[in-house]
């Protein structure tokens, strides 16, 4: 069993919480220092892994920092500094690394690239771009998602509920699978719904999309998708561990004999 999202807080990005960078500040906004601060934080992770007995593989993935050396430091690190956790389970996870859209505005294609290269195990990108303070149908990624579409990995893309007109709405994620149809989209939190649309979506995309399983509220559309239609919807597992108010054994405890 895999599962497709797990987040890692390099020693860097904590540190950036710790100072409170001010190049950071949805990051500081988003994760109060004091909730790694605790001595619990990376034993968190051994737990779920030993609790969550069926899970035996990884996507491993940062989050979606701002600024070049932040950003640079923790996609170089990320695997390295995982694997101590990794050397402490009885068992051991193959751990392939989800790598993040950069702002565009402070790290260059041409960079982004050369990080890239120099990281084994790249096996998918994620693309956050509320964190940027930018719309993820913003012209300024095409360069960015044409590298994805070329190397044929998936891309984690957030979206948002259909009635909300956010950075990351639905209107602006058909903008973004009308101008890259050849992509493989995981939708994370079981895509805020965007099955609801699941038609519209598989006219335009030459690859039908996977919803990945990493919310808390998974029961308020679990009836949904049990619908005979629905069914043939691709999902995913994915815990999006540990920041999901803790739930991560919950979740697991509830999608684990569904993969």
């Amino acid at each position: 069993m895999i599962d497709h999202e797990v987040r890692f807080l390099t020693n860097s990005t904590i540190e950036v919480l710790k100072k409170k960078l001010k190049s950071e500040k949805i990051l500081i906004s988003k994760i109060p220092y004091k909730f790694v601060k605790d001595k619990n934080f990376q034993k968190d992770y051994i737990e779920y892994f030993l609790k969550a007995k069926k899970i035996n593989e990884v996507y491993l993935r940062g989050l979606p920092l701002n600024e070049k050396n932040n950003y640079e430091t923790q996609e170089r690190q990320l695997m390295e500094e995982f694997q101590k956790i990794n050397h402490m389970l009885k068992k051991k996870l193959i751990v392939n690394q989800v790598m993040q859209i950069p702002n565009p505005e402070n790290i260059k294609f041409k960079d982004f690239e050369k990080i890239f290269l120099s990281i084994k195990k790249v096996k998918g990108f994620e693309l956050i771009s509320s964190w940027h303070n930018k719309k993820s149908n913003d012209k300024i990624y095409e360069k960015y998602l044409g590298f994805v579409n070329e190397l044929q990995m998936p891309l984690s893309i957030e979206v948002d509920y259909f009635f909300r007109d956010s950075l990351v709405s639905l209107a602006n994620f058909f903008n973004v699978i009308k101008k890259f149809p050849n992509i493989k989209y995981w939708l994370p939190h079981l895509g805020c719904g965007a099955f609801l649309h699941w038609d519209k979506i598989l006219n335009i995309c030459e690859k039908s999309p996977s919803l990945m399983t990493s919310t808390v509220n998974y029961n308020l559309w679990a009836d949904v998708l049990k619908l005979p239609y629905y069914r043939k919807i691709s999902l995913k597992y994915a815990s999006d561990h540990p920041f999901n108010s803790k739930s991560s054994i919950k979740i697991y405890n509830y999608w684990k004999n569904k993969f």
